[in-house]
């Protein structure tokens, strides 16, 4: 089962953020066009094959993902194991952007809007144990980011999503608000 497509549009003083959620074969054909033009697959492609190719009675295993960050993609790893989305954790060491939020929870990221979005679509992702696709763009007092991301379920020895695989491609490099830097780390 695929979730909808769909989009969310949040606007406040200083603040907006959009969401929009669609299927991983619409995110694989926008990252076609990329290709043909650059002549070579992006890493979204590239993690997205790896991840299939992987899969084992509809299933990837935590224990043998060891995607990384490309050139053109971050990858972080989040462990989705705790019963709350807020508790969830950024537990990669593969962080190409946000390098602060290792090992914390979703609840301690900054921004509220974003904590309430993702904690709704990684919740959806570990539900229904497939990948799911989103583009996403926000300015949030300064902190702006255009990215796409794709959400990859890995199980654990249960056959339980117990992790998801976070890849994403910024569109324009990411601004950092005062206060949490946002570009890539040292």
């Amino acid at each position: 089962m695929t979730l909808p497509a769909f989009t969310i549009k949040q606007f406040g003083e200083k603040r907006w953020q959009k969401r929009v959620q669609f299927s991983v074969d619409k995110l694989l054909a926008v990252e076609l066009i990329n290709e043909r033009f650059g002549r070579s697959k992006s890493g979204i492609q590239k993690a997205y094959e790896y991840w299939r190719d992987k899969k084992q009675r509809g299933q990837v295993s935590l224990d043998e993902y060891e995607w990384g960050p490309g050139d053109d993609v971050a990858t972080t790893l989040i462990d989705v194991s705790p019963d709350s989305p807020l508790h969830y954790r950024f537990t990669s060491t593969r962080f190409k952007y946000f390098g602060w939020m290792m090992d914390k929870r979703l609840s301690d990221f900054p921004h509220r809007e974003i904590v309430s979005a993702c904690s709704t679509e990684y919740l959806a992702c570990k539900t229904l144990g497939e990948p799911v696709a989103h583009h996403l763009s926000h300015d949030l007092n300064g902190f702006r980011r255009d990215y796409l991301r794709l959400l990859l379920p890995l199980t654990d020895r249960s056959g339980r999503v117990a992790a998801l695989a976070c890849v994403s491609r910024h569109l324009d490099s990411p601004v950092p608000d005062e206060s949490h830097p946002s570009t890539p780390d040292d």
